[in-house]
């Protein structure tokens, strides 16, 4: 048995730089790290909706199963 949840998380600029900024994998060298940030803006701006707002969509499975004996 499974189930999929959806979710949606709109941000803007700041909000989208700080989700980039929190997670582990972002570069730590300095010029890799503005690579990256530069890349993230050119994100941003080509899928900005009107309210300057990017959505991301998450989408969750979870899989149930009885535990064989």
């Amino acid at each position: 048995m499974s189930y999929e949840f959806a979710y949606r998380h709109e941000l803007d600029w700041l909000q989208f730089l700080g989700h980039a900024r929190s997670i582990s994998f972002i570069p730590y060298e300095e010029f890799a790290q503005q690579k990256f940030l530069d890349g993230l803006q050119e994100v941003c701006d080509r899928f900005c909706d009107e309210n300057g707002k990017v959505c991301m969509v998450y989408r969750t499975s979870v899989y149930i199963a009885k535990a064989s004996a």
